[in-house]
């Protein structure tokens, strides 16, 4: 997998820009070939309407914010975690207004070699280590239920339990999520204005 193209964005523009599958495939092709995509700044606009942003990320102060975490937290994350934690601790982040949640997809095993040079890690195999440091501090994950319950509490979720049956629009449940949720952050962000 060349994590140089990430396919996370095919789906978000895929959503984004009305399940234009052709257009997104063009994108992921320019993308794959040259890359980079550009878009209009209308549609940048649409992104940023959805509630969808970016930002770019140091090398170096992700690696400082994994340390940070595993500092502050006995709590072992990955690098490509670490970016998205730096990004969430940013002072224009959205977590400065709202709830924001890092999910980690990847075990820290994967990136020994990256986490023994974050934490000055010297004595032994650098798996093992990494390993070592986990199994004196596991990690104590908040259960998605809890996770689901603070969302909620935003009022930007459904406050009744959603559940996604065999024949409904899963995609269109998901979009209309999507988009109570972004509207929240507007309807948010345009009252803190005033």
């Amino acid at each position: 997998m060349d994590i140089g193209v990430p396919y996370n964005i095919e789906r978000i523009l895929w959503l984004v820009f009305g399940e234009d599958g052709d257009f997104a495939r063009e994108c992921m092709e320019k993308l794959a070939k040259e890359k980079r995509f550009q878009l209009t700044q209308k549609q940048i606009k649409q992104l940023h309407d959805f509630g969808i942003s970016s930002r770019t990320v140091p090398q170096a102060d992700a690696m400082l914010q994994l340390k940070k975490v595993w500092e502050t937290d006995k709590y072992l994350i990955d690098p490509h975690t670490a970016l998205a934690v730096s990004v969430a601790y940013s002072k224009d982040s959205p977590a400065q207004t709202h709830s924001v949640g890092c999910i980690s997809t990847a075990h820290p095993v994967k990136f020994s070699d990256a986490i023994c040079d974050s934490l000055s890690l010297t004595s032994g195999g650098r798996s093992e280590e990494v390993l070592r440091l986990l199994e004196q501090n596991p990690p104590n994950h908040p259960t998605i239920t809890d996770l689901l319950k603070k969302v909620r509490a935003t009022k930007s979720f459904p406050k009744k339990d959603h559940y996604f049956r065999i024949g409904d629009d899963w995609t269109q449940q998901l979009k209309d999520i999507i988009c109570r949720v972004a509207n929240t952050r507007q309807s948010k962000s345009a009252r803190s204005k005033l």
